[in-house]
């Protein structure tokens, strides 16, 4: 199950991986700061295209 999490997921979190210097090889625990970054960047996204969507959709 965790594998195709990862796998789904890793296009998702690819463009975040040059700032923390991310390797493939196997870590027992690591706290994956680009997960971090890539959920808030996204949720900003998310947030942006729902207040662009209210702001044009409103009844004048």
């Amino acid at each position: 199950f965790v594998d195709k999490l990862y796998t789904f997921t890793h296009p998702l979190v690819a463009p975040f991986f040059a700032m923390f210097k991310h390797t493939e090889e196997f870590i027992e625990r690591r706290f994956e700061y680009e997960d971090l970054i890539a959920i808030v960047f996204f949720g900003l996204v998310a947030w942006w295209v729902v207040t662009l969507t209210k702001f044009f959709s409103k009844k004048k």
